[in-house]
């Protein structure tokens, strides 16, 4: 029952699934080394969501919890600290686009753990892993194709915003529907325009 119901949720979001060691997540490989997925949970929230000690199983058994980075881009929920040993919390809201100032650090960090040595990932995921996550997946293959770094490759086809988006959808999503929020959209794009002119134009509100 508890399966069911956590598939209903990722409706048609990709999922990794290995029967042999029991795991079924609401999880998807966007690059070898970048993983989107659905909120780790706890409690009750396990039955339908990503239950964490199964989470906790998946990264000790595919690359090893110590190789692993956990960036949760929730503002509304957060977990014990403790539950991996490395983590960030990178907050804003829900069908909402970050604060633009914070695409940059984010994207710093990402680079340094990633390049910091081969065998290590990032595990990014804000409520359904699939519109904030996008977003900040979508900026960084962005920034890797248009400002490459040392020892991390922009995926096949990845140029800018447009197709960074697009390499997003189809690794995550079964339908091809990615980030669809507007202004998250916007936001990968003016973000494209400021790696090519170092600058961008501040919209009034941001706005769904």
């Amino acid at each position: 029952m508890a399966a069911w119901a956590r598939q209903f949720v990722s409706q048609k979001k990709k999922r990794w699934v290995n029967a042999e060691e029991n795991i079924d997540l609401d999880l998807s490989y966007i690059t070898d080394r970048i993983i989107a997925m659905g909120f780790p949970s706890e409690g009750a929230a396990g039955l339908y969501r990503n239950p964490m000690p199964m989470v906790l199983k998946f990264m000790k058994l595919q690359h090893g919890l110590d190789n692993v980075k956990v960036y949760n881009l929730c503002s509304e929920r957060a977990y014990a600290t403790g539950a991996f040993p490395h983590a960030l919390r990178v907050p804003f809201d829900d069908h909402n686009p970050c604060a633009f100032e914070q695409l940059a650090p984010f994207c710093d960090d990402l680079d340094r753990w990633l390049g910091g040595h081969p065998k290590r990932v990032a595990a990014i995921h804000c409520k359904a892993g699939k519109g904030r996550t996008g977003l900040v997946c979508a900026a960084y293959l962005a920034r890797l194709a248009l400002r490459p770094s040392a020892g991390v490759d922009a995926p096949d086809g990845v140029v800018g915003a447009t197709t960074a988006l697009a390499h997003f959808a189809a690794s995550r999503t079964e339908d091809g529907k990615g980030v669809t929020i507007p202004s998250q959209i916007r936001w990968v794009h003016y973000w494209e325009r400021y790696l090519r002119t170092g600058a961008y134009r501040r919209p009034a509100a941001a706005t769904i």
